[in-house]
């Protein structure tokens, strides 16, 4: 399928980047000549030979040397290891840093984190790609040209790790020429490339086809229903996409996983050794291996300087490597892509006809071969000619498409959303709806009614979206007048990428994605919309609607208000991190007050994906009511339990104080007791989301590069001294429920792991040993038991090995769990539902590194006795097992994770006191428990109030309920003492009990102000009659857009369903037509075939009479042309006797006019001569009618012929 020059006369180069774990690709394409994509395949080798390298890719790897920065083929064969930093991809998405982080190259990072990284490597990869266009097409048009740069992210990468990788780019592009970036996501481009150059003769409209993108760090699958093949293909997602963890990258990390085990301990083996064996394992070794090899066949690794060694199948300085090692390396990866791929398809819930391996890994036969065999044989595997290069040409395929809409490019209609997608406004209490949201109702005085929050759905998971039809909300935001004009509009968005069915209201899963801001201090004071609320009061009403587009790897969201649109942005800004402190203390059950945030431009980011203030219910706050313009998609799943940190009473309590929303103390709620939180990623999700495969980086010690699935427990009776435990974290590394958005589909291998367990079991890696794995915080260790030492053939005393990439982590760097656990077999009631660490360790497994010196259990390094203090508290009665640098940072935690009151001894859980503090703590932890404190015990006074307002300040008010009106110190805002309220302006503090009593009181204020309004009321009715009439125009024409609008829809709706009818029956006329056009062709062949031999055999037939017949003429023609030279010849003698009878006469003649002449005079003889001439003109005119009458002139020499029959 070849693509036309584009209609527009604008010039672009569209450039595509792949930038992958592994090896990243470049290509590019002009838009006037789209046919031919150029993939750039030489690379330097250094910088003064540009073009050095032939590949079709180039390593994604750096090395800072001083101020020099080596990259890809640029970076020495025989450079050290520690100060190579490859993977650093994976460290863009929290959810797969523990994967891509290599502890043993933070040297080589020299400070530089992982988007300075990701940047400095994109800028090699665009400089390369700028020499390469100059060379190609010269300086000065790659100068004036615009470069659209189209750059593919994983599809199951966060939206955080999206716009890092964009932003990546825009930093990259600074010194390029003009330029856009875009992003695509790596399945859809390489589905692109891989329809693009099928041929569209094998595809039918209703065909589903699922593509495997298999890549260095991850496998993305995504599937494709055809809709349509002429003019352009299109087709649209037939389910939601998937994906994993379980790339090319893990087989590598197997099988230096394995030679460590096999050779770790021979004299010589080092860094430079298996990095020379990483790269013929990487480039030969898994490119040749394939099903069909026998077991005991054999590849050579190069393991120069280590000696000959039979038994371990070293000789020459080669290592031996077995093809049956070599199979165990691969299989658990290509286990779980086939467990991936039959979810892909279970999921469609429609037969599919063919799978596209694409990617690096995708080009394996070894994978090709046992899809081949796992997949119905119905389904075809197929394997795109240049899989390694699919994503890049598609990534320029889609660029084209971007920049000239009419390019026959492969067209994705429709798409299947991943997650949920929508925002949280107030509505009309409903007792049948809401009645589980009691607790959480709130009154409402401006519409005079009770109200809660609830989650308002713009799509849900698995629904289907489209770029071209964008989705609308119409919603009302409201403040009092008395807070001030209205300077901003604010919409906030959620996502929930865990929930199988949306929540009604707001949970642990829903995440903020980002927030969208309008300016309206532009707008004049006069054109605000007011509304005299049902509580007395003037507020602010403005009609606004947000407008949200999704696309293939980000989404876009526009707040509108008049008519004007506020700026799109990406909302792929908002951090996926949550702060530990906060997110840990909702999760404990505490109140914890929500850190407010200034938001800047026009789409905003937060630092927290679940940190959103709670509703704000009182007088005086700003709160958004909603109405859908669009109701599709609406949603009315039950919630599963309410928030703790989102209660709030029917009406405003008079005895209640308010907390801080700036300050460091966390009080809890005096509604809810201090009962453990477990976390709502309940048994039934974790078996459906997890991390990667513990199967396929596990079976080796000290693999702390596997991150297992998450442990959830839905036990609600929990003690609080064992949910203590579970917030012990001595790292800045959110738990489970602060990691990112994105939860990788659960590996089936763990199905025989009990992920709920209250005490958990030891960890066994091989025959029996008890495993030494450090879990990381907030996971279980990863079980070993698919693929462990025993696989390998190895003894018990081979078992402990060093991991290349984290051998070198220091205590400070390792992620450090919960002392807690240690004690889970001896204390069940203890176990931390997050941590679970092992027995101690067997001395056959671990050595200590000094004499006398001992195991911390958080950080498991081996630490001298002066490391740990001599005591914790003075009531512990054990010994200290951790060492004071964790036990300082576990007071760090517990500071911002638990009430200050509450920090224990993380073994015994022995509460400490101010002295254990100043003693085990830092000075600033110490500052901030004093300052604490000292809140706590002002807190306590009698006459001490907090603010009403936001500002988070309080005071000590010595007038008490004798003078009731507080004025904050900071803000000057007016308070009520005796009520704890906003200060009701109108009534006194007795009128405002009665008016709690009776709703109908009114205070002699309120009747002075009611004649005072009727007094004003006559002035303004002009200017209110004026008003409301252009109001209700207003909203008449605004109602009557509305209904067109949805008559519009409709139509469009109707016209869809038509569409698609018609589609299906000329899908159905199609096929019946080639159906008819193929029996047609074959008849049409067979007659073809007779008569071409019958008109040879005709033809013949006709040569053979027609050589007869000039035969015959010829014969014929011989004849006359013999009897007419004859007769020639007798003319010929006839005509020469009448010439020689002529001559006589005329001698005759002659003869008689002389005698004449000599007899008659001059008169006779001019007489005689004139008859003579008359009488010879009269025998001249016989001779030629006798003549013409028996003779006529020969065609080829002129001669008079005698006629003849048939001449």
């Amino acid at each position: 399928m070849e693509v036309d020059q584009p209609k527009t006369a604008d010039r672009k180069i569209i450039v595509g980047i792949d930038f992958g774990t592994t090896y990243s690709g470049v290509a590019w394409a002009e838009n006037r000549n789209p046919s031919r994509r150029t993939c750039i395949t030489q690379w330097p080798v250094s910088s003064a030979n540009k073009e050095g390298q032939s590949s079709d890719k180039v390593p994604s790897r750096i090395r800072y040397s001083g101020d020099k920065i080596e990259w890809g083929f640029s970076v020495p064969v025989n450079a050290p290891q520690h100060e190579v930093v490859e993977w650093f991809k994976l460290d863009l998405d929290p959810s797969t840093q523990a994967v891509g982080h290599n502890p043993s190259a933070e040297g080589a990072r020299s400070g530089r984190n992982t988007d300075k990284l990701v940047t400095d490597f994109i800028a090699q990869l665009v400089e390369h790609l700028i020499y390469t266009l100059r060379e190609k097409l010269g300086s000065d048009l790659v100068i004036s040209t615009p470069l659209e740069l189209v750059i593919t992210v994983p599809a199951i990468w966060s939206d955080l790790a999206k716009e890092k990788t964009k932003k990546a780019c825009e930093q990259a592009m600074i010194s390029a020429p003009e330029h856009h970036v875009h992003l695509v996501s790596e399945p859809e481009a390489a589905a692109i490339y891989a329809l693009h150059d099928l041929d569209l003769n094998a595809l039918y409209p209703g065909d589903t086809i699922v593509v495997v993108d298999a890549g260095g760090g991850t496998v993305d699958l995504i599937s494709y229903t055809i809709l349509s093949t002429k003019p352009i293909l299109e087709v649209q997602e037939a389910a939601p996409g998937s994906g994993a963890l379980c790339g090319s990258t893990f087989l590598n990390m197997r099988f230096s996983k394995l030679l460590q085990s096999k050779l770790g301990k021979e004299e010589g083996f080092d860094d430079e050794i298996l990095t020379e064996a990483l790269d013929v394992f990487e480039n030969k070794v898994k490119r040749q291996f394939a099903c069909n090899v026998e077991p005991d066949e054999t590849y050579n690794i190069p393991v120069a300087g280590l000696a000959n060694n039979k038994s371990l199948g070293i000789s020459r300085g080669r290592f031996a490597l077995k093809a049956s090692d070599v199979s165990k390396i691969f299989e658990p990866v290509v286990l779980e892509v086939i467990r991936l791929v039959k979810d892909q398809i279970t999921a469609g819930n429609v037969p599919v006809q063919a799978i596209l391996l694409v990617g690096g890994f995708g080009s394996s036969n070894y994978l090709k071969e046992r899809l081949r065999a796992a997949i119905d044989s119905s389904v075809r595997i197929l394997q795109p000619p240049n899989a390694w290069q699919a994503i890049v040409q598609g990534a320029v395929l889609k660029g084209l498409a971007l920049s000239s809409p009419d390019s026959p490019v492969v067209k994705v209609a429709n798409r299947k959303a991943r997650k949920h997608y929508g925002t949280e406004w107030s509505v009309r209490w409903d007792e049948k709806s809401h009645r589980n949201l009691k607790s959480e109702r709130y009154w409402c005085g401006l519409d005079g009614c009770y109200k809660v929050r609830v989650m308002e759905w713009f799509i849900t998971r698995g629904s289907t979206v489209s770029e071209n039809e964008p989705y609308i909300a119409a919603f009302v935001w409201t403040n009092p007048v008395s807070k001030g004009r209205i300077r901003t509009v604010r919409m906030t968005i959620y996502n929930d990428p865990l929930s199988r069915d949306a929540p009604l209201s707001r949970n642990d899963n829903v995440k903020l994605l980002s927030i969208v801001e309008a300016d309206v201090n532009h707008i004049p004071e006069n054109q605000l919309r007011r509304k005299k609320g049902c509580d007395g009061q003037w507020y602010y009403e403005l009609n606004c609607k947000i407008e949200a587009v999704y696309t293939s790897a980000s989404t876009g969201y526009t707040l509108i208000y008049q008519n004007q649109r506020f700026r799109t942005e990406s909302c792929e800004a908002v951090k996926s991190q949550l702060i530990l402190g906060r997110e840990i203390g909702r999760n404990k059950g505490y109140k914890v007050a929500p850190k407010k945030k200034k938001v800047k431009a026009t789409t905003s980011t937060s630092t927290s994906t679940n940190q959103t203030s709670t509703p704000r219910t009182r007088n005086g706050t700003d709160t958004a009511t909603a109405t859908v313009t669009q109701p599709r998609n609406k949603v009315t799943a039950k919630k599963t339990r309410p928030s703790p940190d989102r209660y709030s009473n029917s009406r405003p309590s008079p005895s209640r104080k308010r907390n801080t929303e700036q300050g460091p103390l966390i009080q809890p709620p005096r509604q809810w007791s201090k009962v453990a939180r477990t976390n709502d990623m309940s048994a039934p999700n974790s078996n459906f989301y997890g991390r990667v495969n513990s199967a396929i980086t596990n079976g080796f010690e000290n693999d702390s590069s596997a991150t297992a699935v998450q442990n959830r427990t839905n036990k609600p009776q929990e003690s609080s001294s064992s949910n203590t435990a579970q917030s012990q974290a001595y790292d800045t590394t959110p738990v489970p429920s602060t990691q990112a958005l994105f939860r990788y589909q659960r590996p089936s291998f763990l199905d025989d792991f009990d992920l709920t367990a209250e005490s958990p079991h030891d960890i066994v890696v091989a025959h029996g040993f008890t495993s030494a794995l450090s879990p990381r915080q907030g996971y279980h260790p990863a079980p070993a038991s698919i693929l462990n030492f025993a696989g390998f053939d190895l003894e018990n005393k081979d078992t402990k090995i060093s991991d290349i990439r984290h051998d070198s982590i220091s205590s400070h760097e390792q992620p450090i769990a919960s002392a807690a656990a240690a004690a889970s077999s001896s204390s069940p009631s203890s176990a931390s539902p997050h941590l679970d660490l092992p027995e101690s360790p067997d001395a056959d497994t671990v050595t200590a590194s000094a004499v006398g010196s001992r195991e911390c259990l958080a950080c498991s390094d081996m630490k001298a006795p002066d490391s740990f203090p001599y005591f914790v508290t003075l009531k512990c009665t054990h010994t200290p097992s951790i060492c004071l640098d964790c036990m300082v940072r576990s007071i760090q935690v517990a500071m911002k994770t638990e009430y200050w009151t509450e920090i224990s001894c993380d073994e015994c859980k022995e509460k400490l006191e101010y002295n254990d503090i100043q003693r085990l703590a830092d000075e600033q932890t110490i500052a901030k428990y004093e300052t604490q404190a000292l809140r706590a015990a002002v807190a306590d006074e009698e006459n001490f109030f907090w603010c009403t307002s936001d500002c988070g300040s309080g005071q000590i008010h010595d007038s008490g309920s004798t003078q009731p009106i507080v004025v904050c110190i900071k803000c000057n805002h007016r308070s009520c003492f005796r009520h704890g309220v906003n200060w009701h302006e109108d009534l006194s503090c007795d009128e405002y009990d009665r008016l709690q009593e009776d709703p109908e009181f009114r205070s002699y204020l309120e009747l002075e102000n009611e004649r005072w309004e009727e007094a004003q009321a006559a002035q303004e009715e002009a200017d209110w009659n004026v008003a409301r009439r252009l109001a209700a125009e207003e909203n008449a024409e605004t109602e009557r857009q509305e209904a067109q609008d949805r008559r519009a829809r409709e139509r469009e709706r109707e016209q869809e369903r038509n569409r698609v009818q018609e589609r299906e029956r000329q899908r159905n006329q199609e096929r019946q037509r080639e159906l008819e056009q193929e029996n047609q062709e074959r008849q049409r062949e067979r007659k073809r075939q007779r008569n071409q031999e019958r008109q040879q055999q005709l033809k013949q037939e006709r040569q053979e009479m027609q050589r007869e017949r000039e035969r015959q003429r010829y014969q014929e023609r011989r004849q006359l042309e013999q009897e007419r030279q004859q007769r020639q010849r007798e003319l010929e003698r006839e005509r020469q006797r009448n010439q020689e009878r002529q001559r006589q006469l005329e001698q005759e003649r002659q003869q008689r006019q002389r005698a004449l002449r000599e007899k008659a005079s001059p008169r006779n003889a001019a007489e005689e001569r004139r008859k003579i001439a008359a009488r010879r003109r009269e025998e001249e005119a016989k001779s030629h009618a006798t003549l013409r009458a028996t003779s006529k002139p020969c065609g080829g020499c002129g001669w008079a012929i005698e006629k003849s029959f048939g001449w």
